[in-house]
């Protein structure tokens, strides 16, 4: 079963006066973009970024989807069943060559899932501090993935399930499957066959 994760991640922070402000920017509350590694610079040394104090009020936004199977209603599908008996004779005196015959068969019922392609999504945002982002060595994704796993695993009922149009039929499958075999020993049925 393949699973998609797509994971968005965005920082928004804005210090108690002017945060991250660019050269040339005024105003309270102006922000600047920065990368993921740029703003954790700016908790370290907020002086390379024309900033007396460190980003506070730190943000951070993460969206995770996945795309699933989900199982469901099962289908049902008729095997066909072969039936041969081969009989030969042997006496004192004589042999009858064996001699193959094909009988009817009854037919067997089989099972087969269906699934479907659900949508899953989980959004949520959580506020950090300047501490927070400096001890994780890792990217802005893998901070996102490391909460979303932890809030899908804390609130199953919060993630948000919608079903999509894919749909797989094991029960067309195994038809198809079973329309080769039958023609693949029918073949070696007919060589056998004296």
């Amino acid at each position: 079963m393949k699973t998609i994760i797509s994971i968005t991640a965005f920082a928004l922070a804005m210090g108690s006066t002017l945060a991250l402000a660019s050269p040339g920017q005024q105003g309270v509350g102006a922000t600047a973009a920065l990368s993921f590694d740029d703003l954790r610079k700016a908790c370290t040394e907020p002086g390379r970024f024309h900033n007396q104090n460190a980003p506070s009020n730190i943000v951070i936004q993460c969206e995770d989807v996945q795309y699933k199977w989900k199982e469901a209603d099962a289908g049902a599908f008729d095997m066909e069943c072969d039936r041969y008996v081969t009989a030969a004779l042997t006496s004192d005196k004589y042999t009858v060559s064996p001699h193959m015959s094909q009988l009817p068969a009854s037919s067997q019922t089989g099972n087969c899932p269906k699934f479907k392609r659900v949508k899953e999504v989980v959004t949520f945002s959580k506020s950090i501090g300047c501490g927070d982002l400096v001890k994780f060595p890792g990217t802005a994704t893998e901070y996102c993935t490391t909460l979303v796993n932890d809030v899908r695993a804390a609130n199953p009922l919060g993630i948000q399930t919608q079903e999509t149009e894919e749909v797989i039929d094991t029960c067309l499958l195994n038809t198809d499957l079973l329309k080769k075999e039958k023609h693949s020993q029918s073949g070696q049925a007919g060589r056998g066959q004296r």
